[in-house]
């Protein structure tokens, strides 16, 4: 019997309901511990806001149960790659459903105009990248997650910059924040870009949280940090001119004497293994790697 004749009766729905967002959390708390830690509570708050931007769409797995989840990228990146994520419940391992989602998922996704898959592995998930091998992919590349404790912190002065919160949402500064972050989107590539309005939102909903960095003199954002309410960093970016200024260190270490007065003990992060740019920041704000995570790379 072939995948898609044993797997005729599954049920996949797209999430979009609160119920649906309900059933995802429960089902991400039942996975294995060591698997868990990849989708905590913010994690889940990061998915809602992308499905909400229309970056990402989820689907549910039924069998009858929630037996998997998949997560696509609704743009493809700048090279034409996308990076699914598909999560299947221990029940239903080795028994061909992650071979068949993937097939589902390539040939959409391919039906999109994208030309390659991506995925991400820690290396010591060794069931996950053999999967993976056997599916075609390659080793791509390799990214670190690194944590800076919160306990060591050098404040950083810059002459006619102030470094702060955003937590007063205007519509002058959403602009400026706009500009900045799309130009990091643009660099990352098959991203949509974002308006002043999403971001007022986002603010006011507080499921991303903005280090700014402001000009005293023209009010212009000249730097910006986001992250998530673990103090998990998720994008930061400097206007070029400023580059070399200490912009992206100051906003760093702003963070830091946030997040201690929070009662946290530390940042996180992930960077590529050559973007040498963002590990040396690393090093300077007293970063250190946890983990390895490996990149790997299929034609879809």
């Amino acid at each position: 019997m072939t995948n898609s004749n044993r797997f005729s009766d599954l049920e996949i729905v797209t999430a979009n309901t609160d119920a649906h967002w309900t059933a995802i959390t429960e089902f991400l708390a039942a996975l294995p511990e060591e698997e868990r830690a990849d989708f905590d509570p913010s994690g889940v708050a990061m998915y809602q806001d992308l499905v909400a931007q229309g970056s990402i769409e989820i689907d549910l797995v039924f069998n009858p149960n929630l037996v998997a989840l998949t997560i696509v990228a609704l743009a493809n990146n700048a090279d034409g790659c996308s990076s699914p994520m598909i999560v299947v419940s221990p029940q239903a391992r080795r028994t061909g459903l992650a071979t068949h989602l993937l097939k589902r998922i390539a040939d959409r996704l391919k039906a999109r105009g994208a030309i390659a898959l991506t995925a991400m592995v820690p290396e010591d998930r060794a069931a996950s990248r053999g999967f993976l091998a056997s599916c075609g992919f390659e080793q791509d590349g390799i990214d670190y997650e690194m944590v800076a404790p919160v306990d060591s912190i050098e404040p950083i002065a810059i002459d006619g910059i102030k470094i702060a919160e955003w937590t007063e949402a205007d519509a002058e500064t959403a602009q400026a924040l706009a500009r900045l972050y799309n130009v990091y989107l643009t660099r990352l590539g098959g991203m949509p870009e974002v308006t002043a309005d999403g971001l007022l939102e986002r603010c006011a909903r507080k499921s991303h949280r903005f280090m700014i960095a402001k000009h005293t003199g023209s009010q212009d954002v000249v730097g910006l940090l986001t992250f998530l309410d673990d103090y998990f960093v998720t994008a930061t970016a400097v206007q070029r001119r400023y580059w070399g200024e200490r912009v992206a260190d100051a906003l760093v270490m702003e963070l830091k004497r946030v997040a201690r007065d929070a009662g946290q003990t530390h940042l996180k992060s992930l960077v590529s293994a050559s973007n040498a740019a963002s590990l040396r920041l690393h090093r300077d704000v007293g970063a250190q790697c946890t983990r390895s995570l490996y990149r790997y790379k299929r034609p879809c």
